[in-house]
């Protein structure tokens, strides 16, 4: 879907009537479980030099 095809009445109205915030608070309690950002890092500086090399 394109979202500039709509206009800014129906985004508008397509903000407040959708899920909320419940699936974004969802997704980030998910992402925390995961270990977050920090996790990822160090995940992906063990196997840099296995990529490289």
């Amino acid at each position: 879907m394109l979202l500039a095809s709509l206009s800014p009445e129906v985004k508008s109205g397509r903000m407040y009537t959708g899920p909320g915030a419940e699936s974004m608070l969802v997704a980030a309690g998910s992402w925390d479980m995961t270990g977050g950002p920090s996790r990822l890092e160090s995940r992906s500086l063990r196997m840099l030099p296995e990529m490289v090399g």
